[in-house]
C-alpha cells in the first residue's frame, strides 16, 4: 500500500499547473489531492508483481483488440483528471 505526505510549501493548484509542475520533478510520484500535491511513497515492485502487471496489460490489449474498440490500454504513467483540482496516477 502506498503512504503519502503533502507537500507544504506549494501553493494550491489546478490539474493543469500540477502536470507542468510535476513534469518538471526530476523523480519521485506525486498526485493532487485538493488542490495540493502529495508524494506518493510507492513500496518497491517485486519481479511477480511486475510479471503480473505484464500478463494484464497483454490480456487487456488483446481484449480491447478482440472487441474492435479504439482505444488504449497502459501499464503505468498516465494521469487521471477527476477534478479541478484533483488528480491521481492509478
Amino acid at each position: 500500500m502506498a503512504e503519502t505526505s503533502h507537500i507544504s510549501a506549494l501553493p494550491r493548484m489546478t490539474v493543469e499547473e500540477f502536470v507542468v509542475w510535476s513534469e518538471q520533478q526530476p523523480s519521485g510520484k506525486y498526485e493532487l489531492v485538493d488542490g495540493y500535491v502529495v508524494v506518493v511513497q510507492v513500496p518497491s515492485e517485486t519481479a511477480g508483481h511486475t510479471r503480473a502487471k505484464g500478463v494484464v496489460a497483454i490480456a487487456l490489449h488483446d481484449a480491447i483488440f478482440t472487441a474492435g474498440v479504439h482505444a488504449e490500454a497502459f501499464i503505468k504513467g498516465i494521469t487521471v483528471k477527476t477534478s479541478q483540482y484533483q488528480c491521481y496516477e492509478p
